[in-house]
């Protein structure tokens, strides 16, 4: 079972592929560096409460978006996402 950290991540991994966009361009609307994303998206830093919230503004949705996640395959993704196979669960 994951952890929470690790369902926030997955969260985070949806609503970029979603959109379309880059764990750069989410680094650059937060005004993070892509290395302080990228260390807690490898859960080597945990998220605090306030990026979380910066997070969830940025996507322009609420917390728990980011824990409601579809099923998806995770064989073969990128680091920028771009190949998520989302499944449609019933």
């Amino acid at each position: 079972m994951n952890s929470t950290a690790e369902t926030i991540q997955a969260g985070i991994k949806y609503q970029l592929f979603v959109r379309s966009k880059s764990q750069n361009w989410l680094a650059k609307q937060l005004g993070w560096s892509i290395n302080k994303l990228s260390r807690r998206m490898t859960g080597k830093t945990s998220f605090d409460i306030d990026e979380l919230d910066a997070i969830v503004g940025t996507f322009g949705i609420e917390f728990d978006d980011l824990l409601n996640v579809p099923m998806m395959k995770t064989e073969g993704i990128a680091s920028n996402t771009a190949s998520l196979d989302v499944e449609k669960v019933a």
